[in-house]
């Protein structure tokens, strides 16, 4: 009997040393402050530009959208390493950005096959000025997304 209380307290008291031994996390305080180095470069998008995607009155290319694809089949250059691997037509899409200015900022890709997603953007980036989207009477940036189905003649 006297062999069990001694194994149990024994036990016990290695417990009881071992939960004492660790660290317990210090408790949150609010009122702390974190310092940032002066080594440390804080980085700003410059390139951000806030613009709305829904607006009362939708930027336009000068002379309409049927000029608008005029010009880019025009000025569309189609690599032949697109034409021999997805045959003479594709789809893709494009969204830009048109300022206040009209010009025409952040061109990229959302969806096409990338040789030919590359000479589309090049060509959104050539475009002339387009007349800008109107908010309550203000010109404002506008997102302007265009999808397109390319079919190439031989």
């Amino acid at each position: 009997m006297y062999l069990r209380f001694y194994i149990l307290s024994i036990l016990l008291c290695t417990t009881a040393f071992a939960a004492s031994q660790t660290k317990k996390p210090e408790p949150f305080r609010p009122d702390t402050t974190i310092s940032i180095s002066e080594n440390v470069k804080q980085v700003e998008a410059a390139d951000t530009i806030k613009a709305f995607v829904i607006v009362e009155q939708m930027p336009m290319f000068p002379g309409g959208e049927a000029e608008m694809y005029k010009f880019i089949a025009q000025n569309l250059r189609v690599p032949t390493s697109y034409i021999e691997e997805t045959g003479i037509q594709g789809r893709a899409t494009v969204r830009f950005i048109v300022t206040k200015t009209g010009e025409i900022k952040n061109v990229k890709a959302i969806r096409g096959y990338s040789a030919m997603c590359d000479s589309l953007v090049s060509v959104i980036k050539r475009m002339p000025h387009w007349i800008p989207g109107k908010q309550n009477g203000e010109t404002v940036n506008v997102y302007y997304t265009l999808p397109m189905n390319i079919n190439l003649r031989r």
